[in-house]
């Protein structure tokens, strides 16, 4: 097996990565709908549940990408 070969089957890094940003985005998004209630401005509120959203979508890959890695371990 390459280096190529084995750098396209070890998802561990990416997965990690994933469901890092994903946590990030989640607690950006939480803070940014807090601010949006604050001020009214239901546009911020909105953006901010929409940006939990996505991080949750992203963590939930990235623990998706470290199953299959773990998987495909020898």
């Amino acid at each position: 097996m390459t280096d190529q070969d084995q750098d396209q089957r070890d998802l561990g890094d990416r997965g990690r990565e994933h469901e890092g940003k994903g946590m990030a985005d989640k607690v950006v998004g939480k803070v940014q709908e807090g601010v949006g209630k604050l001020t009214g401005d239901s546009s911020t509120e909105a953006e901010g549940k929409t940006k939990q959203a996505r991080g949750a979508v992203e963590q939930k890959v990235g623990s998706a990408e470290q199953k299959v890695d773990d998987a495909m371990k020898p």
